[in-house]
This record gives structure tokens, C-alpha cells and sequence, in this order.
């Protein structure tokens, strides 16, 4: 079984451990980090590559711990490793092509000392044949530094993600917010507040569904988003309109909601407490007896409250993270 290490959003460690164990029926989680997991599986790397849930994922080729270490002394760790040219032998299929070294710390990729990044990047090339272009590399060796002093060492084997406009969702954390819906190939889908098109983008393409639709007062997302999806239209209703007020929908008609509402930092949304008490009276009017909501919110707003206020709703899940270094949570509510 191979070793791998992979990064997932911090605060999402019950689902991750629990997902990665639906997904590879042969797994062996070694240990459960906040942010990170190791693991093992026969599951090829180029599919664990794939698992759309984790930021970056990547073959495990060594890890170690010292208290206080820095990028630079990662790096200086793994050159006094006697047994580092051996694993890195190991890795005989990634010969041809090109690589480059990233260093990170604390989640930030550093620069690192000039000599010692070099002799790396020279021993690396020696162990694998690759050849060392800087950030024209094909592929990335990582050293990764955490803040308790743990050191992870592996190749990278993430499939390429798009990059994201400022304020869009990246695709893990869509894809969780999908998954954490229970998605059914029967499902009746609805995003009231879809943006750019993250989490409804990630729905259809990733998910089971009956039928989707995605709904958003800016006519210009709206227009953009209509022609991302223009291959499959028959199953899909993309429309300008307001969240608060989905007068197109019959009651109780949607078996799920995933949606990242305003949090009001950057829109004027007057009295927050209003407005997400007429939030949830509507979606608790559209969504269906034994429907799933699942909403992505600014932590400080108290939408557990605001949301329990009415009885059609129970809380099922909780989980508190970052985004872009904002405090958000994301709640999963089942519709009584």
C-alpha cells in the first residue's frame, strides 16, 4: 500500500476521515491532523489525485518533527536523512520530465536559504531523473512545515483546479457543501444565492440530480453562468432573481439547498436578523418534508438561532472554519 498525505479546510476532519473511508474501501488512516490527513491505499495516485473534497493531495516520501523548525531547517532535515535517496528511488514512475521544490510553513509557501534549496533540488534530480526547472516544473516536490513542527515531504498528485475570482468558493469547499446535502440522483436541487456558480457548477457536474436550479439577483453571473452550463440545459434552470421572495417555486417542491448567502461585509443587507429570518421562512416554504439545507455563513451572525426560530427546521450538522481567513460555519438543517 502506498503512503499519502493530503490537506483538507480545517474544521472539516469528521467528514474527511469519513468520506476518505466511503470513497477507498481499502484505506488505513494512519493519523487525523486538523487540516491534514495520512493515510495508505492500492488505489492508484492519480485517482487519489482526484478526490475533489481535498485541497492538494500528494505521495508520501518522508516525514519528521523538531520543535522550532522553519522552512530552512526543513530542508536541512531532510538532506541529513540517510535514508532519503532510497525513498526517493522508490519513486521510480515519476522518471521524465521536469519538477520544481515549494516550501511551505504554516499553510504559506516561504523561500528558503539558496544553497541549501539547491543541493535538494540537485539530490532530487539524481534519485529520479527528473530535471529541475524552477516554476516551469511539471511536477512539485513539496516540504511541507506545519506549526507543531511535523515535516511532510511528497510529490504532489492533485489534478490541476481552476483558479478562483476574488469572493468565488473553491472547488473543496463546494464540493463539501454538496456532499454534506446527502446529493440523490432524485434530488430536486436549488441554489438561491449562486454567484458565480461554485457550489451549482459543482453540483451538476460531480453529483447525481433529477433536476437543477440556480438563482441569483446579479444579471450578469446570471448570463455568464447560463453559458457555462449550455450542455446541459434540459436539466438545468438558471434565472435572475430573489432569494427572499421564489414566488416561481411551489411549496415544498425542492429536496435540497446548498447556498453561500450574503454575510453582509461587503452588501447592504439592513437589519441581518431580518433578513435571514425572510431567508428561512422562504426556503422552509420550498423545501420539501425530510429536505436538506445546507448554508455557508459568517460565523459572527448567530444563524443557528435565526434558523431554530422555526419549527421546520432541525440542526443535523455544525462545523466552524476559515474562509479567505474569515470565521465562517456551515450549517446542514433537515426540513421536518
Amino acid at each position: 500500500m502506498l503512503p499519502f498525505f493530503s490537506t483538507f479546510i480545517s474544521g472539516l476532519g469528521k467528514v474527511t476521515d469519513r468520506w476518505l473511508k466511503e470513497d477507498l474501501a481499502d484505506v488505513e488512516v494512519d493519523f487525523l491532523l486538523d487540516g491534514l490527513v495520512v493515510f495508505r491505499t492500492k488505489t492508484p495516485s492519480h485517482q487519489v489525485g482526484k478526490i475533489r473534497f481535498f485541497n492538494n493531495s500528494f505521495i508520501l516520501i518522508s516525514r519528521d518533527k523538531l520543535i522550532g523548525v522553519d522552512g530552512d531547517k526543513a530542508v536541512q532535515v531532510l538532506l541529513a536523512d540517510k535514508d532519503l535517496g532510497e525513498k526517493l528511488s522508490s519513486l521510480g514512475a515519476v522518471k521524465g520530465g521536469s519538477f520544481k521544490l515549494v516550501v511551505s510553513f504554516e499553510n504559506r509557501t516561504v523561500s528558503v536559504d539558496h544553497d541549501s534549496s539547491a543541493k535538494l533540488e540537485r539530490f532530487i534530480s539524481n534519485r529520479t531523473g527528473l530535471k529541475w526547472l524552477g516554476v516551469e516544473g511539471e511536477r512539485e516536490f513539496w516540504v511541507m512545515v506545519r506549526s507543531d513542527g511535523s515535516i511532510f515531504f511528497g510529490l504532489r498528485i492533485t489534478s490541476l483546479k481552476k483558479k478562483v475570482t476574488e469572493g468565488e468558493l473553491k472547488l473543496g469547499l463546494a464540493n463539501v457543501l454538496c456532499r454534506l446535502s446527502d446529493p440523490l440522483k432524485s434530488d430536486i436541487f436549488l441554489d438561491p444565492y449562486c454567484g458565480s456558480g461554485a457550489i451549482f457548477l459543482e453540483r451538476i457536474s460531480s453529483f447525481p440530480y433529477k433536476f437543477a436550479c440556480a438563482i441569483d439577483s446579479d444579471v450578469s453571473k446570471i448570463n455568464l453562468l447560463t453559458k457555462k452550463v449550455s450542455w446541459t440545459r434540459e436539466k438545468v434552470k438558471i434565472r435572475a432573481g430573489n432569494a427572499l421572495n421564489l414566488s416561481e417555486i411551489e411549496d415544498e417542491s425542492v429536496d435540497k439547498i446548498v447556498t453561500d448567502p450574503p454575510w453582509g461585509h461587503h452588501e447592504k443587507l439592513g437589519d441581518v436578523g431580518t433578513f435571514y429570518k425572510r431567508m428561512i421562512d422562504e426556503f422552509g416554504r420550498v423545501l420539501g418534508p425530510g429536505g436538506v439545507m445546507v448554508v455557508l455563513v459568517a460565523r459572527e451572525i448567530g444563524f443557528e438561532g435565526i434558523a431554530l426560530t422555526t419549527s421546520k427546521f432541525t440542526l443535523a450538522e455544525k462545523y466552524e472554519i476559515l474562509v479567505s481567513g474569515k470565521k465562517a460555519s456551515i450549517f446542514k438543517f433537515l426540513r421536518a
